[in-house]
């Protein structure tokens, strides 16, 4: 007995010591918090503030990084409560963030305990109630995470550390704010701004001369941003919600709503009491509050004005905001520096935009991302997600581009995939700052720029030193650009910081989804979870097995449903019993997919293909048996249920598709043509739905009023449609249009009408009489709607006894049609050139009465509105001449005659728009004629009037030389003409002009002077002298160092080429090259100026000349990667032929390439196929895992089937 409590002592001290060493690195806290209501007086008039544990604000949080904090909160308010954790990242546990979609809320009277882990966290946070708007009454708090004692912080230690809760405050009561929410009203303005709860001068900071402090400053308000400021003292940024900053000094912080900031201020004024200072911004009314700066030696209070800050000024926030960037070289959480992490290496998977918006819905404010105005579920997402309770939300019931259509209120779920790395825009139409947050993650803010953001606005990102933070500003009219990798896998909240917003609908969750059932990925649901809506029947201990189990009877009363239909199949012969299994093999598996949690587009076109072809099988056979009871003399067979059961089952899964995928355009049209093409009576509603939720998509009004007018026979409803679509849209082209051709296709059906019953002779369409009119017509028959009909065709040959005025009824009608929709679209689209181009080729189409000066109304229009458009010009010369269609055999006569009209319209418009724009119109007419004439681009050999041409085309690039119009796209066609020509000396004096000029860094220009040059050397002699050799290496010099090495690759090539055997001139390139990659840096891919060099060495002089010289260009900075992988290829070849040196170097090759590029999943990829094919296994096999354990994301390196 003794031996057995001795053996026990020593188990428990065994596990004791282990379970120590375990958790010595993440120690735990222990807070235990009673939340009350309290009397307050911050603006000195007693209201009633939320209390925790008597205080306002709430007691401050000290934490250390990947601390575990134990928080026992107890509420003992008569309302239900929820605190939220701002910026704290809850890795893998999206059950503690404290916001209504993942937690429910604590009940009156009843206690909570958060668990919760500032894994890989440093830097300034706070807290505060989530719940309806009781931030407004208080309930807030700050947050501190230190650096843990090893990790180096970059700055001295302070010698205090000051926290600043400051933000906007009101007087009426959290409850009374919320009702003036309610009933459809914004917030009006606030009654003032407190510091850490108080008013005026109601807090003191003392400090000590010559010693300095750190302020970490957080906007707690509800609606406004402020700027922070210190009277006579500047602030040295050190963090930004995590990160540590580049350390610049401000003389005052633009802090937005949720945003949090760390300064250091140094104790180096005359000694004397100074204000701190919060004002507001972007208002215009200016709320102001102070502290006092105390020194601790000062017996001078606060005297003069409160020093003033920056009110209504947007571009000094814009300035300020650009300044603020990462330090790279610091360490954060971890040892390692900031900058380590290279997020502008990664591509981003795909790209979000979200839109906000303040709609009217009901009668009522509301605020809306993408037009959905979010609605609380009566169950937390997270639970409804986890215990898989259907009917709560949906993925994707929020699409993740703005569509423009009407706002309305639903449950906003947005899916992710765990490990992507995705874009998020945030675009602001709005005239107010917006704020934006997002629970769970830090983020990159890479861009932000006024206007509608584009892909082109990423030439402006910063890719390398910006910030992560998890709280960002978009300013007015402008867009903001974040990167983020979805690495934390839950359901996480994306809101505005403006709280009345975030309460009127501006927010959404993020799922970011993962189909393992991981511990590493995920935390399950804490045992002691509250459990309320749907889920307050259920228990924290289900496991997932309960999921499936309920997945399961939902997919086998699907499947039963269709027992009916499967067993008429079988009875009717179509299908066997073998087959009607496999049948339901695969329906089952496509309704799990459905079932799942994130289903995706494709699983839904997937089956709806699968009951598509098996619908069309179904077709075939039940031919066939109806062929075979035919022939046996039995009647035809009757409709039954298997009959319309796959119809209605695909038009199912369609709108089921639909619910999730609102946005998808395309998945629109594909349900629209499905219903269409098998005459469903499901049209109507479908396009009735695609209208409501995409009214500013012009095609869905005009694929509408196709349907009504072309299978409908519903004119007035298509005329409804179109009308209804241009009040919607009313700058649309392609809308003015379609409703024109419509009209005058509906007046040419009436007068066929009339033909045919002998009434009317003729039609509203012309005979095409020229090339151009027929092409046209040829070209337009598969328009939406032709404007042509077969009577035209079939007129019976009776002579009209009608006067002709009834005769041109329809033409005077149609006219006044064209004149009317003619007038209201240019109103409407004024500056649109290609709108009235189409008007008039629409109207050349016709036979309208009073045609010419309709026609001539239309020119004129266009001479008043485009007169100084390049475009118009050409066009109306190109439409005056039509060479371009003419037939082959045109008589000399008639070109000239066209080409005269042509150059006259050119002629007329250099009077009015004298731009190289004009005259490069103009030359790439004149040389299409040209070419037209003697084939392609070989003109050498001038025939006829072309050679009068030609000496047109040259004045007109010497006019524009001579104007200053000269363009290097001018130029460059200037100086073709005369190698085309083959005048090798004008070329070559013309170049040298152009280069020596304001062209004289263009590199295009430089190649065909070069390219002539090189003739004019090989012309003389097939060997060069050294004086040409000389002058050229000289002409190759002066571009060659000004230009980047990414422009210039065609001038490097031909330099190489050309002195591929002057060794002398060769090395002068080489010596050229390396200072230029030394300036400009290698390329990643694509051209690679030092691979192609080591490429000519190879060639020239042997693998170790070629070795010595790509040692060299690796030297550089930043070599870039083309240039490790043609030494990567170079070696294995060399590897490959048995020299064991050729290994070695492609071993050392990669290692040095994967110390840049350690996310490049090809290069570890080829890496280890090279290990597998000419190293040891034991060798790929710790490539293999190295890869797995440095990649971010190893899912397609694992996946890769060569591997």
């Amino acid at each position: 007995m003794r031996l057995y409590t001795c053996l026990s002592s020593l188990i428990l001290l065994i596990t004791f010591l282990f379970t120590s060493s375990v958790y010595s690195e993440d120690p735990y806290r222990f807070f235990t918090w009673k939340v009350t209501y309290g009397d307050i007086y911050p603006l000195g008039v007693k209201q009633q503030g939320i209390l925790i544990n008597g205080q306002f604000p709430g007691p401050q949080i000290d934490a250390v990084t990947n601390d575990n904090l134990i928080i026992s909160v107890y509420n003992y308010l008569n309302e239900p409560l929820l605190i939220s954790w701002n910026g704290i990242q809850h890795r893998r546990n999206s059950w503690q963030d404290g916001v209504s979609g993942t937690t429910c809320p604590i009940p009156p009277r009843k206690n909570f305990t958060y668990t919760l882990q500032v894994k890989d966290q440093i830097g300034t946070f706070f807290y505060f109630p989530s719940l309806g708007m009781q931030k407004a009454a208080g309930g807030f708090g700050g947050i501190r995470i230190w650096s843990r004692p090893r990790i180096p912080v970059p700055f001295p230690p302070p010698s205090g550390d000051f926290t600043i809760l400051a933000g906007d405050w009101f007087k009426l009561d959290h409850h009374r704010l919320r009702r003036v929410l309610e009933n459809g009203h914004n917030l009006p303005f606030p009654d003032g701004l407190l510091i850490n709860g108080r008013g005026w001068n109601g807090n003191t900071f003392t400090i000590d001369q010559g010693k300095t402090y750190r302020f970490r400053i957080s906007n707690v308000g509800l609606t406004t941003s402020i700027n922070f400021r210190i009277q006579q003292h500047k602030l040295k940024l050190v963090e930004v919600e995590g990160s540590h900053t580049l350390q610049n000094y401000y003389s005052s912080l633009d802090i937005h709503v949720g945003q949090s900031y760390s300064v250091l201020v140094t104790a180096d004024q005359p000694v004397k009491d100074y204000y701190i200072v919060v004002s507001t911004r972007f208002t215009r009314k200016i709320l102001t509050t102070t502290s006092i700066l105390h020194y601790s030696n000062s017996r001078i209070g606060v005297s003069g004005p409160v020093p003033g800050g920056p009110t209504l000024d947007i571009a000094s926030s814009v300035f300020q905001a650009r300044t603020i960037r990462r330090n790279l070289t610091a360490s954060g959480p971890r040892p390692n520096p900031q900058g380590s992490y290279k997020y502008g290496l990664i591509n981003p998977t795909r790209t979000i935009m979200l839109a906000n918006s303040a709609p009217y819905i009901n009668g009522k404010q509301r605020y809306a991302v993408n037009s959905v105005s979010h609605i609380e579920p009566d169950t937390p997402l997270k639970l409804a997600d986890y215990f898989n309770i259907p009917g709560v939300f949906y993925v994707g019931s929020i699409p993740t581009n703005p569509t423009g259509g009407n706002a309305y209120l639903q449950t906003s779920v947005m899916g992710a995939n765990f490990h992507e790395f995705v874009e998020i825009v945030f675009q602001n139409w709005e005239d107010s700052v917006q704020s934006w947050h997002i629970d769970g993650y830090s983020f990159f803010v890479v861009g932000f720029g006024s206007g509608q953001w584009t892909p082109q606005s990423r030439s402006g990102y910063n890719l390398r030193d910006t910030v992560a933070r998890c709280t960002t500003q978009v300013y007015p009219k402008s867009w903001t650009a974040i990167y983020m990798a979805l690495d934390n896998v839950g359901m996480w909240n994306i809101r505005s910081e403006n709280w009345a917003r975030q309460y009127l609908g501006q927010q959404l969750y993020l799922r970011v989804y993962t189909a393992s059932n991981s511990w590493r990925d995920e935390y399950p649901v804490p045992k002691n979870a509250l459990l309320c809506g749907r889920a307050s029947t259920l228990n924290t201990v289900a496991s997932l097995g309960g999921q499936s189990t309920n997945m399961a009877d939902v997919v086998q009363y699907r499947l039963e449903r269709m027992l009916d239909e499967l067993d008429d199949l079988e009875q009717r012969g179509l299908f066997s019993r073998r087959e009607i299994a496999e049948i339901v093999k695969q329906r089952r598996k496509f309704e799990y997919r459905l079932k799942r949690p994130c289903p995706l587009k494709q699983d839904f076109l997937a089956y709806i293909e699968y009951e598509s072809q098996l619908d069309a099988l179904r077709s075939l056979r039940m031919k066939s048996v109806a062929r075979e009871m035919k022939k046996q003399g039995n009647k035809n067979l009757k409709k039954s249920k298997s009959d319309i059961a796959g119809l209605r089952r695909i038009m199912d899964i369609y709108e089921i598709a639909l619910k999730r995928f609102k946005g998808d355009l395309q998945l629109w049209f594909q349900y629209l043509e499905f219903c269409r093409n098998k005459k469903n009576g499901r049209m109507k509603k479908g396009l009735a739905k695609v209208i409501r939720f995409h009214p500013k998509v012009p095609g869905v009004w005009i694929y509408a009023a196709a349907w009504e007018f072309d299978h409908n026979l519903n004119v007035t409803a298509a005329r409804a449609l179109m009308q209804e679509g241009l009040r919607v849209c009313p700058t649309s082209e392609e809308l003015w249009v379609e409703y024109l051709r419509m009209e005058l296709t509906y007046i040419n059906k009436l007068k066929a009408r009339k033909v045919a019953l002998g009434e009317d002779e003729g039609t509203l369409t012309r005979d095409p009489k020229t090339a151009v009119e027929k092409q046209w017509r040829d070209e337009n028959k598969e328009l939406f709607m032709p404007l042509g009909g077969k009577a035209s065709n079939d007129e019976p040959d009776v002579e009209s006894e009608e006067p002709n005025k009834k005769k041109e009824l329809f033409e005077e009608h149609g006219m006044n049609i064209f004149r009317t929709v003619y007038s209201a679209a240019v109103e409407a689209v004024p500056l649109s050139l290609s709108l009235r181009k189409c008007f008039f080729e629409i109207l050349e189409g016709t036979n309208l009465a009073h045609f010419e000066d309709m026609r001539k109304e239309i020119l004129g229009d266009m001479k008043r509105d485009f007169s100084t458009v390049p475009e118009f010009w050409d066009w109306l010369a190109r439409h005056e001449c039509d060479l371009e269609n003419a037939q082959a055999d045109i008589s000399e006569e008639v070109i000239t005659s066209e080409m005269h009209k042509a150059i006259q319209v050119y002629e007329e418009a250099l009077k009015n728009v004298s731009s190289g724009t004009m005259y490069s119109l103009y030359s790439n007419f004149l040389m299409g004629i040209v070419a037209h004439k003697e084939g392609e681009t070989n003109i050498s050999g001038l025939s006829g009037h072309t050679e009068n041409y030609i000496s047109h085309l040259l004045k007109i690039y010497e006019r524009a030389e001579s104007l200053g119009c000269i363009t290097e796209d001018l130029a460059c066609k200037h100086v073709s003409l005369h190698l085309q020509l083959r005048q090798l000396d004008e070329g070559r004096k013309l170049a040298a002009t152009l280069c020596s000029g304001k062209l004289a860094e263009s590199v295009q220009l430089w190649e065909l002077r070069i390219t002539i040059e090189i003739r004019c050397i090989t012309r003389k002699s097939p060997s060069p002298s050294d004086a040409d050799l000389q002058s050229l290496f000289e002409l190759l010099r002066q571009i060659l160092t000004k230009v980047p090495v990414s422009k210039s690759e065609n001038l490097w090539v031909k330099a190489f080429k050309f002195y591929t055997n002057q060794r002398q001139y060769f090395d002068k390139l080489v010596e050229i090259s390396v200072s230029s990659l030394t300036r400009d840096g290698g390329s990643e891919s694509g051209f690679s100026l030092s691979s192609t060099i080591v490429s000519f060495i190879l060639q020239k002089d042997g693998i170790q000349q070629a070795r010595d010289l790509y040692k060299r260009y690796l030297a550089l900075p930043h070599p870039g990667l083309a240039l490790y992988r043609s030494c990567i290829g170079l070696e294995t070849n060399v590897a490959s032929i048995g020299d064991k040196s050729g290994l070695i170097n492609t071993r050392k090759l990669y290692e040095s390439a994967l110390a840049t590029y350690d996310q490049n999943v090809s290069l570890w990829q080829d890496y280890y196929r090279m290990e597998t094919k000419m190293g040891t296994s034991e060798k790929a096999t710790a490539v293999y895992w190295r890869a797995r354990r440095i990649l971010k994301d190893a899912t397609e390196f694992v996946a890769s089937s060569n591997l």
